[in-house]
């Protein structure tokens, strides 16, 4: 986790005025990921899984996805939600 880097890493495409645009987002220095799978880790160890259900992977797999699809064809990807499409 510690090799993560911060600069170049995120690229949004959307619309400025009509027009495609490309954005390179700069991420702050922080945990990243290491958070939530510390988090993850103490709902393991506690036992609690109320937090963690089917529903909200499919969310985030849907939402890494649109993230894939995006950075392929260099451009937005617009989805609906999972609530509008069930």
């Amino acid at each position: 986790m510690k090799y993560y880097s911060t600069r170049d890493t995120l690229r949004i495409y959307t619309d400025v005025a009509g027009a495609p645009s490309e954005i390179a987002v700069q991420n702050p220095k922080s945990e990243f990921h290491l958070a939530v799978i510390r988090q993850f880790v103490e709902h393991i160890r506690s036992g609690n899984w109320s937090l963690y259900t089917g529903n909200e992977g499919l969310r985030r797999a849907r939402i890494i996805d649109a993230c894939y699809a995006s950075a392929q064809q260099g451009r937005e990807v617009v989805f609906a939600p999972s609530s509008e499409r069930e």
